[in-house]
C-alpha cells in the first residue's frame, strides 16, 4: 500500500466494514481510510448491517467483533464470502474472527475461528513470508493477543505474534473460491493503530492481497 504517484495504478475502490462491541470502530475506520486513500484507493465505509459491495470493488476490509448469531448479520458475511469467492480480495482484520466461532461460512473464508485472548500486553511481531513492505526485525506495540482454533493447513502464515508465551499465527493468507483472503489478528485500539510499524504491517499485507502491478 504505497503512495500514490508517478507509475501507481487509477484509484480503485475499497470498502471499510466495521460494527460491533467492545472496540472503537470509528478510529479504526478513520485511519484506516486516510491510509487507503494514501495508497490510491476511492473507501467507502459502512457498518456491516449496511454494507453493499459495488461491482468495481476491489478491497474489501473487514474489522467488526459480533459475537452473536444474527440472521442479518450471517447474510451479510455470506455475501462478502460470495463476493471473495468469486474473485474478490477480501483483508479481515482483529475481531473478524469472532463470528467465524458462530457461524461456519464465515469461518470457512477466513480459515479460523476467534477462541479467547489474554490481557493486552507488548506483543512482538515478525515476518515468517517475505512481504512488499518488508519489517526490518521484530516490531513491538501493545495489543489483544488472539487465539484460534486454526488457521487450517491450506493458509500461508504471513506473521506471528509473540505476548510472552511464544510465537502464535498472528496473520495468515489463503485462497476463497477464485479470490483470497488475509486475516490480521493485530488492532485493538490506537495504541496499535499509532504504532508506525502497524500501518507497515497492514500495508503490507493489502499489497499482498492486490499487488499494485496487478491493479491498474
Amino acid at each position: 500500500m504505497g503512495r500514490r504517484g508517478q507509475g501507481h495504478p487509477v484509484s480503485q475502490e475499497a470498502l471499510i466494514v466495521t460494527g460491533g462491541k467492545w472496540h472503537d470502530h470509528a478510529g479504526f475506520t478513520l485511519r484506516c481510510s486516510a491510509w487507503l486513500t494514501e495508497a490510491g484507493f476511492t473507501v467507502t465505509a459502512r457498518s456491516l448491517e449496511n454494507a453493499v459491495i459495488a461491482p468495481s470493488c476491489a478491497l474489501v476490509v473487514v474489522w467488526t467483533c459480533h459475537g452473536t448469531p444474527n440472521p442479518v448479520l450471517e447474510q451479510q458475511l455470506n455475501r462478502i464470502s460470495a463476493w471473495t469467492a468469486a474473485g474478490g480480495r477480501l483483508l479481515a482484520v482483529h475481531g473478524a474472527t469472532v463470528a467465524a466461532a458462530w457461524h461456519q461460512p464465515w469461518r470457512d473464508t477466513l480459515g479460523a475461528a476467534f477462541t479467547g485472548h489474554p490481557e493486552s500486553t507488548t506483543i512482538t511481531w515478525q515476518a515468517t513470508a517475505p512481504l512488499s513492505n518488508p519489517l526490518r526485525g521484530a516490531a513491538s506495540w501493545h495489543d489483544e493477543p488472539y487465539r484460534h482454533h486454526g488457521p487450517d493447513g491450506d493458509a500461508e502464515i504471513l506473521l506471528t505474534g509473540d505476548a510472552g508465551d511464544g510465537p502464535h499465527p498472528a496473520a495468515w493468507r489463503r485462497r476463497h473460491g477464485d479470490g483470497q483472503v488475509v486475516y490480521f489478528a493485530g488492532g485493538h485500539d490506537e495504541r496499535a493503530w499509532d504504532a508506525p510499524a502497524y500501518r507497515t504491517m497492514l500495508s503490507a499485507l493489502v499489497d499482498t492481497l492486490a499487488p499494485r502491478s496487478a491493479c491498474a
